[in-house]
C-alpha cells in the first residue's frame, strides 16, 4: 500500500509493472494503520 505524496509517483510507474502489485490510499493517516495491523498481525 502506498499513501499520498510522493507515492502517487511511484504508484503509478509501479503500475506500469505490475498492475496488481499495489494498492494507493489517499489518507496516509488510514495507511498507517493498516500498516500497524499487518506488522502487529505478525506477533499472534
Amino acid at each position: 500500500m502506498i499513501a499520498g505524496g510522493g507515492g502517487k509517483v511511484l504508484y503509478n510507474h509501479l503500475k506500469l509493472i505490475e498492475p496488481n502489485m499495489c494498492q494507493l490510499i489517499d489518507n496516509p493517516e488510514f495507511a498507517n494503520a493498516i500498516g500497524y495491523l499487518e506488522f502487529g498481525k505478525q506477533f499472534k
